[in-house]
């Protein structure tokens, strides 16, 4: 997402957007009642009779107020509806819906909150894309892990349960490595992990078979294979010692953090009553809100930060942000018990 021009005090900012992910990341920031404008295609209408008839499609700016939007996790594309307030007389008050994906330009009119705005300036920095591999001699798992966690591929060995030789594995291997060098040039760094020997084994064909490939590569241990195991390598850090800037890796280590300081009768608590009365006494020093409830916490995060708190909004894209939200969907790290 690049910034093209801002007037914060006016409420105006005018994004690009550059990626797939950039669109999923917007959706989150914006709220019913918000002013979108950019150009935009139009259907052409002429009178047939008393009916009419599209004739095609015609460049315009148009401006909307924010009613419905709606994004697509397949195509990356954010579909944005609402009443026109600003365009060619005849389409006032008439429905339109923009269609954001890369390549977009649009601008957003509301009263910036400072949780939306740190959360467009963290994503101006490029993400690391990182592809994990979970894997033993049965199958492996590929998901992509980035600004969230998406499925990938799934490989099954043909010979698993059966007894296997060194062909077998060969060829089961050779499926694997052929499927990691077509994807490498769309990631930044390959995670390979899983239960037992067979990972040290795949990471040696690899290096015997594709020396260049095996220089993206790091391996990691897990207990499980499958989604587990993806989630076990996220909690165990991996993903942060690959790419430091991975949001889903700070926001994992943040819930997990926190639930180890309930475990031992740390100083945090949760459920927003609590949490409200430590904001009160300026006691939080971390606080922690579910995507899902920002809306309804927005004062409690305002006055976080008054008293000079960080404040996180954890995405449920994750088990960790699925364990916050059974919490209550707000948390806190405090300076001092209360």
């Amino acid at each position: 997402m690049k910034i093209l021009k801002k007037e914060l005090k006016k409420g105006f900012l005018t994004l690009k957007m550059e990626n797939p992910d950039d669109a999923w990341k917007l959706e989150g920031l914006l709220e019913e009642g918000d002013l979108v404008s950019g150009r935009t295609l139009r259907s052409k209408e002429i009178l047939r009779g008393d009916s009419k008839e599209r004739t095609g499609k015609k460049p315009v700016f148009l401006k909307i107020k924010l009613g419905k939007k709606e994004f697509h996790d397949y195509s990356g594309r954010l579909r944005l509806t609402g009443e026109i307030v600003e365009g060619p007389e005849d389409t006032i008050g008439s429905y339109h819906t923009f269609g954001l994906e890369e390549g977009t330009v649009i601008t957003i009119e509301k009263e910036w909150k400072k949780w939306q705005l740190d959360r467009i300036k963290k994503s101006l920095v490029r993400q690391p894309k990182i592809l994990a591999c979970v894997m033993d001699e049965r199958e492996a798992v590929f998901s992509e892990i980035g600004e969230k966690i998406k499925a990938v591929a799934e490989i099954s060995n043909p010979r698993a349960g059966k007894q296997m030789g060194e062909t077998d594995f060969r060829n089961y291997f050779g499926e694997l490595i052929s499927f990691l060098k077509g994807k490498s040039e769309y990631y930044d760094k390959i995670i390979l992990a899983g239960p037992g020997f067979a990972k040290e084994d795949l990471q040696k064909q690899i290096k015997e078979r594709e020396p260049e490939l095996s220089k993206e590569i790091v391996t990691e241990t897990c207990s499980h294979t499958g989604e587990t195991g993806i989630q076990e390598i996220i909690k165990r850090g991996a993903v942060e010692r690959v790419g430091r800037e991975s949001r889903i890796s700070l926001e994992t280590k943040l819930v997990e953090d926190f639930l180890g300081e309930i475990a031992k009768d740390g100083p945090v608590t949760y459920g927003k009553g609590e949490t409200g009365k430590a904001v009160e006494m300026g006691a939080v020093e971390k606080l922690l809100v579910s995507e899902k409830d920002v809306k309804e916490n927005e004062n409690l995060m305002k006055d976080a930060e008054k008293h000079g708190a960080e404040v996180f909004v954890i995405s449920e894209e994750h088990q960790s942000g699925q364990k916050l939200a059974k919490l209550g969907g707000v948390a806190a790290f405090l300076r001092f018990k209360v």
